[in-house]
């Protein structure tokens, strides 16, 4: 995988954990609620990865294997790098780790109020159903696929 001198690929759970963490108390909502334990769980298993630019964290990405598919539980950019070249080094790395893993294809849930629905059809996913949710928020979510064979081309789209 080829990245960008400055930009960086880390999976060192302390420090995703302590990312996260300071970024879910700035009260933001566009981060979902996924439980500590989940996101330790996740990143002791490799699936979880924070994007750095000249060392400074820009972004992380939370994903799990649900065979035959790989789900994306979250995926979070700082406002100020919210830049297709950023989110699609995540994406990369999800999707090796899906060729790996041979799954089909990946899926993921979005706000339907989120920016990031943008994304997520400029890459190619595929709009499988919009659902209201249960919870106190009340939002409308909208669920996208991705074969992982679609995903050949990620890189030159960024």
């Amino acid at each position: 995988m080829q990245y960008l001198p400055s930009t960086i690929w880390k999976q060192r759970t302390a420090k995703i954990l302590r990312f996260i963490d300071s970024e879910a108390r700035k009260g933001t909502n566009q981060i979902g609620f996924v439980q500590r334990s989940k996101v330790r769980w996740l990143a002791n298993h490799g699936q979880v990865g924070i994007v750095e630019v000249n060392r400074d964290p820009v972004g992380f990405i939370l994903h799990g294997r649900t065979p035959p598919n790989l789900r994306i539980y979250q995926v979070w950019m700082r406002s100020d790098a919210r830049r297709h070249l950023y989110a699609t080094l995540m994406l990369r790395h999800v999707e090796w780790f899906a060729r790996a893993h041979r799954c089909r294809r990946i899926v993921l849930r979005c706000a339907t109020d989120l920016a990031a629905i943008d994304f997520w059809l400029a890459i190619g996913f595929g709009i499988e159903s919009i659902d209201k949710t249960r919870n106190a928020r009340q939002r409308t979510v909208t669920t996208f696929s991705r074969s992982i064979n679609a995903l050949a081309t990620l890189g030159q789209r960024a």
